[in-house]
């Protein structure tokens, strides 16, 4: 859980920067009056910060020259103890002068902007870490598997069938099949849920919640515990334990970031952004790193892609890999979008998500009922 400690006396800093926590359920802001950093309190926080946080130094406002000096020097402490980000808020009076050597400098006005904010998010996602996250249900594993081999499906006939990726200028243009990556990964979800809930009593999905079936009066009844960033609109918690994962997800889940948060932001606090097009820009960004990264590992470097073996060099199955993940991220993130906006989602032969006073209800489809009552196992097996 990365969280960002904030130095400052000015009130609508601390308050922009609260907002991330209220659509990132994984981040935690600490305010940090400027005053008590002067009076030499600061020092009780050392034991909290780790190298995936970030400090903010706001000079803003009437805040006491040796708050700024103590707050400097007890951030440059953590930055050479464990290699914590730092970022400083100028005031008007340092503006002309130079940061402070191994900080961001950000001007009066930073956080008042959008590509402020994506900044600070940007800072927080740098990196992942297995620490206390959460691990991926067994449902989400195995539609993981079904996204990556989809992802390879597409990238390999839009990206590479034609060129040599070496001699090849890669725009974000050609990521347009995003779209197409988005449609079939919901088709394969709620085929996916259907079968698993048909074979099992219970069923869960990252990010989207966990589905039983029961018998109530031998009636058929499907209920649904939502996620909390599914019920609320808010970005799912992508810091999940990677290092238990199979196949190369171990690798590929680190490569989304700090792209895909920033890209989930965005998604979930404009109204006007499209999935599609902001899921294009997340994979042209996590494209373009994958390949920084194999350029300076020679046995990586991506060759002539000719024959089908080729499409199985490292880099582009770590690149297919956080394809299907991001993409998953994406298609949860826009179907909360698109339940909080319009109060109902329906999803043909499955079901109708609805969104009322005490969370989200699901009500299944007669079809999806059916589907099940279809398994002679389903109504003998019951519930666990």
């Amino acid at each position: 859980m990365p969280k960002a400690f904030v130095i400052s006396q000015n009130e609508l800093n601390v308050l922009r920067l609260r907002e991330l926590s209220s659509l990132f359920p994984s981040i935690r802001v600490i305010a940090i009056n400027a005053s008590h950093v002067a009076q030499g309190d600061i020092a009780k926080y050392r034991t909290d910060v780790h190298s995936e946080d970030l400090i903010v130094l706001d000079h803003t406002g009437e805040i006491p020259e040796k708050a700024i000096s103590e707050g400097v020097r007890w951030a440059k402490g953590q930055q050479e103890i464990i290699g914590v980000s730092v970022a400083e808020i100028t005031n008007d009076r340092q503006a002309s002068q130079s940061p402070t050597e191994g900080f961001v400098s950000w001007p009066m006005d930073f956080l008042k902007s959008e590509d402020g904010v994506c900044e600070v998010v940007r800072l927080l996602y740098r990196s992942v870490s297995p620490v206390n996250a959460s691990p991926l249900p067994e449902d989400s594993e195995e539609f993981l598997t079904l996204a990556h081999a989809r992802a390879m499906s597409l990238i390999t006939i839009e990206l590479f069938c034609s060129s040599q990726i070496e001699e090849k200028t890669i725009h974000f243009d050609e990521f347009a099949f995003a779209s197409r990556l988005l449609d079939q990964l919901s088709e394969l979800l709620w085929v996916q849920f259907s079968e698993s809930l048909a074979a099992r009593p219970k069923c869960e999905f990252f990010g989207l919640g966990k589905f039983e079936r029961s018998y109530v009066t031998r009636e058929l009844a499907v209920s649904f515990t939502p996620e909390v960033n599914f019920a609320e609109m808010l970005v799912p918690d992508i810091n999940v334990t990677f290092a238990s994962l199979k196949g190369g997800r171990a690798r590929s889940i680190p490569a989304c970031f700090p792209h895909l948060p920033v890209g989930l932001y965005k998604l979930l606090s404009q109204r006007d952004v499209s999935a599609d097009v902001s899921l294009a820009h997340v994979l042209c960004s996590i494209f373009q790193t994958t390949m920084r990264a194999a350029e300076s590992n020679p046995n990586e470097r991506v060759r002539f892609l000719e024959l089908p073996s080729d499409y199985d060099q490292p880099c582009i199955r770590l690149f297919a890999e956080a394809s299907g993940f991001a993409a998953y991220c994406f298609l949860i993130a826009s179907m909360s979008r698109s339940l909080k906006r319009h109060k109902e989602l329906v999803v043909p032969v499955i079901g109708t998500f609805a969104l009322r006073k005490g969370g989200v209800e699901f009500s299944a489809a007669v079809e999806l009922l059916e589907l099940i009552n279809a398994n002679p196992l389903a109504q003998s097996a019951g519930t666990d």
